[in-house]
């Protein structure tokens, strides 16, 4: 039965239905058409023939009934047999009276009428016949077509009434009571969603006025009889309904072959009538039970076989043929060598940090290191340390959610801590070398670390609302080509989500080279603009080229060239930075030189002057450079620079012989 058909779906009781006529029941479907899981019903496509519900009469009445009742009227019983299958018939009042007067108390014993309709100009139907005025329909169930013969009848004033008596033709109640009566050769109308096969299996379909749209506008399925329908049934397309999780299963489950199997699956009404035929005639003379017999013996599975077997010509060969073979499944590892890649470069950028960590802590105090600011050019380095270390993750062939939530986590914090330091630092020498500011509480490391932050906040928001909206998890993406099913084991998560995060940090990158830029004029020894502008060509290029690469690696399954792509485009950019942001001034202070423009060492003497950097220096700046290097919560020592520019000599000759100064030279703290 479709009633009820897409919950016994959804719910497992049944795997699919081969007729659902879907336009009748949508309002019982529609709830289940939309689940995304394993509970979801899904509409498979047209079964290949259609249905119309309909009221029927036995052929046997127009020849047999008719003309006796009327025979005293030869006119009227001549149209009458003419048009016995038009509704205009059961407004004669003799026609009317012949159904009425029926007396069906044998026909209903042990039978329960579940439901009734009477029009207001109707008695209610009494089962003996007495004092009934109009003739009864009998029905399967109400809520097939609910209310469109009770609408027809109280708008065309028909004298009907309707009892139903449950379940389908084959059922204890409808479709006995049919039985009976046909057998008996006794009047009989009644509606039904199918057509009787018992014996006498020949009917007459009772024509209405042809169905439209614009009749149907006004149907309301109201068992009251209130709506405007007032012609015959619509013709529905009979579908094939399925639970989702067949439709929809992996290539790698036998189920796949039997889901598209079921989707190109058609039969037409021919084919089928030729079955019922085939049925009919291998019980032709067991009697009304025949249909009850068959099933009980279980021939009705060898007659379905033998149907198929006898039309292979139209059936097996266009739907049915199973030429289905086990398929190799794989399960996809990260390759030995693709592992060794991915160490081996993450080993190159881990060392490569570690190594600029120490050579800068040992050279802590050397101008050109010192200058750099310790503070923030640590935590740089800290967050290129971190997001190398990350790319190790990748090795992973079945990461879980945990390994899934670092690999999303990691590299961008790892991203935001270092470029959130060089903002930091780099603004610092803008807002003093481009007279922004003057006052040294704002140019502390601490009052800095607010610039720091934000990259880090922005997106520790970001990672935040993903985590609580969608997680990190891990799926498996299987593949089938070629009768080999390979399984990927890989970290799904938000691919728009992803694209915001590098446009933030792209955001970040973009106004950390703006203020490089603006902040070219600074001594050289403060300078990092060059080195900023390198780093971030490297970065910017990195994702420009990389992240269509992956996504064309990701489209096509290339899961291992991916691998090794992703910890390249991860650890590649952070050696990049490494040596552009820290390999010349780390090489000077190796080899004892601490002048960026003429390479003199420390402890050259000369008497001589000459130049710091391009930059000009005034005193001032000086000065503010002093204040902050003393009130940021680090080392006092002022650093003696004995190069100076010639203007700056000239123009502060009397700060050579200043005491606090015993070499003669201005004090350059650290920035």
């Amino acid at each position: 039965s479709a009633l009820g058909g897409a919950a016994r779906l959804s719910s497992g009781e049944s795997d699919v239905i081969v007729e659902y006529p879907l336009d009748t029941f949508k309002t019982e479907a529609s709830p289940f058409l939309v689940l995304s899981n394993d509970q979801s019903v899904v509409d498979a496509g047209f079964a290949g023939y259609t249905e119309q519900s309909g009221v029927y009469v036995p052929v046997y009445m127009a020849p047999f009934y008719y003309k006796n009742v009327l025979a005293a009227t030869p006119r009227l019983a001549d149209m009458v047999g003419k048009s016995a299958a038009f509704w205009t018939t059961f407004q004669i009042p003799e026609i009317v009276s012949l159904y009425a007067s029926q007396n069906d108390t044998l026909f209903v014993a042990g039978l329960t009428m579940i439901a009734n309709f009477t029009p207001p100009w109707c008695t209610p139907w009494n089962v003996d016949g007495v004092g009934n005025n109009c003739l009864d329909v009998k029905a399967e169930d109400p809520t097939y077509d609910p209310g469109v013969l009770h609408q027809m009848i109280m708008n065309l004033k028909l004298n009907m009434t309707v009892s139903y008596w449950g379940t389908g033709l084959d059922g204890p109640g409808f479709g006995n009571y049919i039985a009976r009566k046909a057998s008996s050769i006794k009047p009989l109308v009644f509606k039904s969603v199918y057509l009787p096969e018992r014996s006498p299996p020949a009917w007459v379909r009772v024509g209405f006025k042809p169905y439209s749209q614009e009749c149907y506008v006004g149907n309301t399925n109201s068992l009251e009889g209130i709506g405007s329908v007032d012609c015959d049934y619509p013709i529905l397309s009979l579908r094939k309904m399925a639970r989702g999780s067949i439709i929809n299963s992996p290539p790698d489950s036998v189920l796949h072959d039997f889901a598209s199997f079921y989707k190109r699956f058609s039969i037409t009404q021919k084919q089928i009538d030729a079955l019922w035929n085939a049925v009919v005639s291998a019980t032709q003379g067991s009697g009304t039970n025949a249909m009850v017999d068959l099933q009980q013996q279980g021939r009705e599975y060898d007659l379905s076989c033998e149907f198929v077997r006898l039309n292979n010509y139209t059936v097996k060969q266009t739907w049915s043929r199973n030429e289905y073979q086990a398929p190799n499944r794989v399960e996809w590892k990260v390759s030995s060598s693709s592992k060794s890649a991915i160490y081996a470069i993450a080993a190159i950028a881990v060392i490569l940090e570690i190594l600029t960590v120490f050579l800068y802590l040992c050279h802590r105090e050397h101008p050109l290191v010192k200058s750099i600011s310790q503070t923030y050019s640590l935590l740089t380095t800290f967050g290129f340390l971190l997001l190398s270390l990350s790319a190790i993750l990748i090795a992973e062939n079945k990461p879980n959610a945990s390994i899934c939530t670092a690999r999303l986590w990691l590299p961008p914090i790892g991203a935001s801590i270092s470029l959130g330091a060089l903002m930091a630092k780099t603004r610092r020498i803008y807002l003093i070398f481009n007279k922004i500011t003057k006052n040294r509480a704002l140019l502390t490391d601490w009052n800095m670390l607010k610039t720091a932050v934000i990259p880090l906040a922005i997106i520790l928001l970001m990672l935040t609302i993903h985590e609580a909206v969608k997680p990190a998890s891990s799926e498996a993406i299987i593949v089938d080509e070629d009768n080999t099913v390979t399984t990927y084991h890989v970290c799904e998560f938000d691919e728009d989500f992803f694209y915001s995060l590098i446009c933030v940090l792209g955001v970040v990158v973009l106004w950390l080279t703006k203020i490089a830029y603006d902040s070219r004029e600074a001594p050289d020894q403060f300078n990092e603009a060059k080195e900023l502008g390198m780093a971030a060509y490297t970065m910017v290029l990195s994702v420009i080229t990389g992240v269509p690469l992956l996504s064309w690696l990701h489209s096509k399954n290339e899961f291992d060239a991916w691998s090794v792509v992703t910890a390249m485009f991860m650890c590649m950019p952070c050696i990049g930075m490494m040596v552009f942001l820290f390999g010349e001034r780390l090489l000077y202070a190796c080899r004892g030189i601490e002048d960026l423009k003429t390479g003199r060492t420390v402890g050259k003497k000369s008497s001589e002057k000459h130049t710091v950097g391009s930059g000009k220096l005034g005193s001032s700046d000086h000065k503010l450079f002093s204040k902050a290097a003393s009130s940021d919560g680090s080392t006092n020592t002022k650093v003696r620079v004995k190069t100076l520019n010639h203007d700056y000599d000239h123009s502060h000759t009397s700060r050579t012989n200043n005491p606090s100064s015993p070499n003669g030279t201005s004090p350059v703290p650290r920035v």
